[in-house]
């Protein structure tokens, strides 16, 4: 359920208009532990949420995204030895295996690639077997291992060629693809690590997603066409399934988050608590429950306000009134 939450907020602190809204998005996910939520509707019987609260459960969770990931990798590996492309019949010796092992470096930097784009959906199952900031981080880890495959592979890939043998030219145009593919990349890491030195968060934010999705388009047509190993069904198809996946994935967060039901509540009150912190305090809807520990996303509209939503720790007691209140920083 969203909620929309209209009132000007914090004028000393943040450009938010008059008539600009809060929307906090009430479907709570959890940090440490993952207690059941319940919601109802009036008459309704409470509905039970599917829970992981033993951390055996979760763990056992943890190993079967491993072991998933892994076998996508192993998979990835065998490639380029069980469906050779042409570029490998004339290679022998060190340099076939370092050309071999240059695709299966690419290979497996465009699995991650594809892992990433999962973590960064905010799936509410990664969230509760890994908790919200882990997730955060293991986006951030599987950044920097993408990025270090990718250099890799076009090193181990030039190695054999040598460098007065660069495929330049519209002939080689899956290869520019893919070299294009590895600056896009690199810029889309360093933007990302050094963010608060380049940009404001918001236009990092609205950069930073779209140019994922090119990242993957590009690798995808790169891997496509830049080999004869996935004209072969079993590569080729295999590699559609992991897309097809990915992209249904994303469909289905993306319809989701627009079919959720939504009601319009009022703020009650905002108490400058210092010069960067704002205590926001609004009536709790109907038949909401929460346990402490858990959060809320929050997000801000407007036209100077950044609209992406970020996760806030509800201040107030659970049954402590009908008020629910957050502590909102200005970063």
């Amino acid at each position: 359920m969203l909620i929309y939450l209209r009132k000007k907020l914090f004028p000393s602190t943040l450009p938010v208009e008059q008539n600009s809204e809060l929307m906090l998005i009430t479907n709570l996910r959890f940090i440490f532990i993952a207690p059941c939520l319940s919601f109802r509707k009036q008459g309704e019987p409470t509905m039970q949420l599917p829970i992981f609260s033993s951390p055996a459960t979760r763990n056992w969770f943890k190993v079967l995204i491993f072991c998933g990931v892994m076998l996508c990798l192993i998979g990835a590996s065998t490639v380029p030895f069980l469906w050779e492309s042409k570029s490998l019949w004339y290679k022998f010796g060190l340099d076939k295996t370092l050309l071999q092992l240059g695709k299966v470096a690419g290979l497996c930097a465009a699995i991650l690639l594809y892992f990433q784009i999962i973590l960064a959906l905010r799936l509410k199952l990664l969230d509760k077997i890994f908790g919200l900031d882990r997730v955060y981080l293991l986006h951030q880890f599987n950044g920097y291992i993408t990025v270090s495959l990718a250099i890799i592979h076009v090193c181990l890939v030039l190695i054999p060629e040598g460098i007065k043998n660069l495929p330049i030219g519209w002939k080689f145009w899956p290869e520019i693809v893919g070299a294009g593919a590895l600056l896009l990349l690199l810029g889309i890491v360093v933007s990302a690590k050094y963010r608060s030195k380049l940009m404001r968060y918001h236009i990092w934010r609205n950069l930073h997603r779209p140019l994922g999705y090119l990242l993957v388009l590009t690798i995808s047509i790169h891997i496509l066409y830049v080999s004869d190993s996935f004209e072969n069904a079993v590569p080729k198809y295999a590699l559609f399934a992991i897309i097809g996946c990915v992209m249904a994935t994303v469909l289905w967060v993306k319809i989701n988050s627009q079919l959720q039901s939504r009601q319009y509540f009022d703020i009650e009150e905002t108490i400058p608590v210092s010069d960067s912190v704002v205590s926001l305090h609004l009536s709790s809807p109907q038949n909401f429950h929460y346990l402490p520990g858990q959060f809320a996303f929050i997000r801000f509209s407007g036209s100077n306000v950044p609209a992406e939503p970020h996760p806030f720790t509800i201040a107030s007691a659970p049954g402590y009134g009908d008020t629910l209140q957050f502590y909102i920083k200005n970063s």
